[in-house]
């Protein structure tokens, strides 16, 4: 990913994003894969709170999952249920994901 956030931190990003807004979010959506990129990073006349790259397209299925199967790391955790109550937890990697249909959240184990 591309870090608009320099390793020196909260400061100077925010003094980034200050001094030319528009440049900050362009080098931040860089880090995600576009369909098609923006011709314009924000446009106040779109609505009442204006719209984010209008004309630009994702799939967000695959910047959340796919893209990091393609990157190696199908095998990294993306969900990690956790029950304190029953003792119980469960990881599925990110590939696991992928395989899985639409119902699977509601096979995640409850804890009543």
């Amino acid at each position: 990913m591309n870090d608009a956030a320099p390793a020196s931190g909260y400061a100077e990003a925010y003094a980034a994003w200050r001094a030319d807004p528009d440049r900050w979010w362009s080098d931040v959506a860089e880090g995600i894969t576009w369909d098609r990129k923006w011709d314009r990073v924000f446009d106040p006349s779109l609505g009442p709170y204006g719209r984010w790259f209008p004309s630009a397209t994702l799939n967000t299925c695959f910047n959340c999952l796919d893209r990091h199967v393609l990157a190696g790391r199908g095998e990294q955790a993306a969900l990690i249920w956790d029950s304190p109550m029953t003792g119980r937890s469960n990881d599925s990697p990110i590939a696991s994901c992928r395989r899985a249909p639409p119902s699977w959240p509601a096979r995640l184990p409850h804890s009543a």
